[in-house]
């Protein structure tokens, strides 16, 4: 696709999975009691695509990727379902100096998914937010990241098969309120060396001859 400059381009990306006989955990009842098996049931078939735009702005100093996302997903067997789910994200990113730059990523929730291995779905319910802020100075580099929204990370599962129906809410901690601190310090041996650094957005790309 023409775009008028390298200030704005345009990406797509897709891709596609398909399992004949996927593996689920079956249930059976004998003899008053529950036991679960991995058996092969139904197929599934994963369809994703998606689009992301990059506009560099200021002098390339602030630089902008919002994106969508869809994801259709399709499983017979068991455990049948049909899901199609529609999400967009966002990170940005903006060179303060040499030696500082800001970032950010925003994703909204992606709503339900197919437990693979399992059968049933989950569905995630909170959105994701990070804000952080990076600093390097020859040797040393540091950076600060923000999760700030939820205290928990929610997600849900339901399962529906012949002989057991379960719903299930969960609250992590992994994906939930936090500050992530980062210190680097690189030390060199054995002989001189020269750097230089190429900044890219929020990335510093550094080079050693």
């Amino acid at each position: 696709m023409w775009l008028p400059s390298n200030n704005v381009q345009l990406s797509f990306s897709g891709n596609w999975e398909y399992r004949h006989n996927a593996i689920v955990i079956g249930y059976e009842y004998r003899d008053g009691v529950i036991y679960n098996q991995y058996v092969n049931s139904g197929n599934l078939n994963q369809v994703e695509g998606g689009v992301n735009l990059t506009l560099k702005m200021l002098s390339g100093k602030l630089g902008l990727m919002p994106g969508v996302s869809l994801l259709h997903m399709h499983h017979t067997g068991m455990y049948p379902f049909n899901i199609n789910n529609i999400y967009g994200s966002l990170m940005g990113g903006y060179i303060l100096n040499s030696k500082w730059s800001l970032n950010m990523y925003i994703m909204s929730p992606p709503g339900k998914t197919y437990r693979k291995s399992q059968g049933g779905y989950a569905k995630f319910h909170s959105a994701f937010v990070k804000v952080g802020a990076s600093y390097s100075s020859g040797d040393f580099s540091a950076s600060v990241a923000v999760m700030p929204l939820y205290k928990r990370d929610h997600q849900s599962g339901y399962m529906d098969g012949r002989h057991v129906n379960m719903t299930e809410d969960r609250w992590s901690a992994t994906g939930g309120r936090r500050i992530d601190l980062s210190l680097k310090y690189t030390f060199n041996f054995g002989k001189k060396v020269g750097r230089s650094f190429m900044y890219v957005d929020d990335v510093t790309v550094t080079t050693v001859r």
